[in-house]
């Protein structure tokens, strides 16, 4: 099976990046750290939010069976909600990420559902009874649908994490709907105007126990976000504090962050806390900080610290990079000139020389994981990323496991025998392809094309641009399925480009 990646993201900020996580450039290092942790925390809080209210839903349904049969528009309307419930818990515990807006809008479904439930019924029983003058099941009706609502309040405040001022106008709503919607009947039904239906007091039953319940509701949730808050102050990461969440991977969370004295920018990679519980993953994180903290080429990223928190959070900080990753400017520009392909590929070919030399191999080099400083000039600086799938040559590690990106892995790596550098070369001349043709060479809709393609075909050169022919033999060696008849090394690998150049 093939085993995730861990991708860094880019590590550039703009503003649809920042309102999709829902962090601006302003937040504060505490702020940024607890809607990371808000959106984990969210998203399980709304799963025991959707089943409690699946089963305060069920509870009053039995109840009301006891005192009286249901009428088919009730059974109606409380299917849907129960329907509606169950669709959204689907969504919520579906294996994939939400961001903080998107759990919002599931958690005002979540509300919406019951809440829409509880004010149809209540318009369709105080109609029957008004119609037939029975006036007293009204004043037994009214305090049943308050004390739904104060259930649905309660249960809101005790598990949604808040922001009071979000609780507040949350609960308020809540609260005021039941209410809302007795006086819009009342003014609607002359009926309902009559003295013997208006004994009961409108605000009395309903408003004001909801009301209550709503205040204590955003006083809990007061006092819960600003004991989150506090804690979230006290996490340290070494003399670095947190600004902004910038990106994030398979297993971690990059936020840019300043020196606390130096005030220089930094970026700060986070395990996740849903991968806390793995050790495998643990161990690959720990181990590419090892890994990328040797090297000191220019042309891979640079490692200023790493340590763990008070609470046990695995981090490292490694240079703040401007810029953008090769496969952004790929998804922009579709394909790249001969001449800024060679210029980017010969820098890779730099930085891992040196990881090389020391018996490393990357294992996983793709567009993604190679980021460029600035604009594709005479001057850009290519930096590698992302050496959590490195392992050394020799290591045992590196047999029978199947480990990298399917598009540009090698055959070798592939069938879990043992690799070298060549193995990264291969690598190489997919992202060479790519540069030039738009894609990978051998990019399928299943990931068992993908590899079947990479152990068993020819590079589809006729998809390569007439204008680059001078690099296909380049690209053909690269993709040798034999190690053996592809260059020996980096170094050779750069000096054929380089002569491309002259």
């Amino acid at each position: 099976m093939l085993e995730p990646t861990i991708v860094v993201a880019r590590k550039t900020v703009d503003s649809a990046a920042a309102s999709r996580l829902n962090v601006g450039t302003e937040t504060t290092g505490t702020d940024a750290a607890l809607d990371a942790s808000t959106c984990i925390l969210l998203r399980q809080r709304l799963i025991i939010l959707s089943i409690s209210l699946l089963v305060i839903v069920g509870l009053f349904t039995c109840l009301s069976l006891l005192v009286a049969s249901l009428a088919t528009f009730e059974w109606i309307v409380r299917t849907i909600c129960v329907a509606g419930l169950c669709a959204i818990l689907a969504l919520l515990t579906k294996e994939r990420d939400h961001t903080i807006s998107e759990l919002r809008l599931l958690e005002i479904a979540i509300l919406a559902v019951p809440i829409s439930e509880l004010i149809l019924i209540l318009v369709y029983q105080t109609h029957s009874a008004s119609a037939t003058g029975q006036f007293e099941d009204i004043v037994a009706l009214r305090p049943i649908i308050g004390m739904a609502t104060c259930m649905t309040i309660t249960v809101y405040g005790m598990f949604v994490p808040n922001r009071w001022q979000r609780a507040a106008v949350v609960t308020g709503t809540i609260a005021c709907l039941p209410t809302v919607s007795i006086v819009i009947q009342t003014f609607l039904n002359k009926d309902l105007q009559s003295a013997e239906a208006m004994r009961v007091d409108i605000a009395a039953p309903v408003f004001l126990i909801t009301a209550f319940t709503s205040g204590i509701a955003t006083l809990g949730a007061h006092v819960v976000h600003g004991i989150r808050r506090e804690i979230e102050s006290a996490r340290q990461y070494g003399q670095y504090r947190l600004e902004e969440e910038i990106g994030s991977g398979a297993m971690g969370v990059v936020y840019k962050s300043s020196h606390r004295l130096l005030k220089r920018p930094a970026a700060i990679k986070l395990i996740r806390p849903d991968a806390a519980t793995d050790t495998n993953a643990i161990k690959m994180f720990e181990k590419e900080v090892q890994v990328s903290a040797t090297l000191s080429h220019w042309n891979t990223v640079q490692i200023y610290d790493y340590g763990r928190t008070q609470a046990g959070e695995f981090y490292y900080v490694m240079e703040y990079l401007e810029g953008e990753s090769l496969a952004a400017l790929l998804s922009r520009k579709q394909r790249l000139c001969t001449a800024a392909t060679i210029r980017i590929v010969r820098q890779i070919c730099n930085g891992l020389e040196e990881a090389h030399a020391r018996g490393m191999v990357h294992r996983d080099l793709k567009p993604a994981n190679i980021f460029l400083t600035s604009a594709i000039t005479e001057h850009e600086v290519v930096k590698i990323l992302d050496f959590g799938l490195a392992v050394h040559a020799t290591s045992p590690d590196v047999s029978h496991s199947i480990s990298g990106t399917p598009n540009y892995m090698s055959p070798e790596q592939i069938n879990g025998e043992a690799i070298d550098g060549r193995s990264d070369i291969y690598s190489i001349g997919c992202i060479l392809f790519e540069c030039l043709a738009g894609s990978p060479p051998f990019a399928a809709d299943s990931v068992t094309a993908v590899l079947n393609g990479q152990l068993t075909a020819l590079p589809p050169t006729t998809r390569l641009p007439a204008e680059t022919s001078g690099l296909t033999k380049v690209i053909e060696r690269c993709l040798s399925k034999k190690p053996a008849q592809r260059y020996t090394d980096v170094s050779s690998l750069r000096q054929h480009l380089e002569s491309l150049l002259d």
